[in-house]
């Protein structure tokens, strides 16, 4: 398994469809979000429109994910948890998310990646992120 397992298990975490509560809407645009993975910084641009999810929905589909929830934390921000299920892997991960979502977000995802099978031991990852909107769509190329 790769680092790219580990952005995949945030990307999924991100785009997990609410149960008990909603995130506020982010707000549409290009934004760049800064990851560390494995002591090493990852970032990636992308364009948010109205209403959009993230990419990895519609790959693994809505429905790999089960056993989601979200809910508010008492002094800023939401927590999610999913357990989604794709291309041979477990995904399980927390993910505690804080900002405005209309120019900053901030959090922690924490996830454990393992076989379906459970023929590899676990995977441990934890994923400190911050996310800032940079302006319009197209200001990129």
């Amino acid at each position: 398994m790769s680092i790219r397992v580990s952005v995949l298990a945030a990307a999924v975490l991100a785009a997990t469809p609410a149960l008990a509560i909603d995130l506020p809407p982010r707000k549409p645009g290009l934004w760049e979000t800064r990851a560390v993975i494995k002591g090493r910084y990852k970032v990636i641009r992308r364009c948010f429109r109205q209403g959009e999810r993230s990419a990895f929905v519609d790959t693994v589909g809505i429905d790999a994910c089960t056993r989601s929830t979200q809910k508010p934390l008492l002094l800023e921000g939401y927590l999610m948890q999913a357990e989604c299920r794709t291309r041979g892997y477990v995904l399980r991960g927390k993910l505690q998310i804080a900002g405005d979502f209309s120019g900053d977000l901030k959090g922690m995802v924490r996830t454990t990646v393992e076989r379906e099978d459970g023929s590899t031991a676990p995977l441990r990852y934890m994923m400190p992120f911050t996310s800032v909107r940079l302006g319009e769509c197209g200001t990129e190329g």
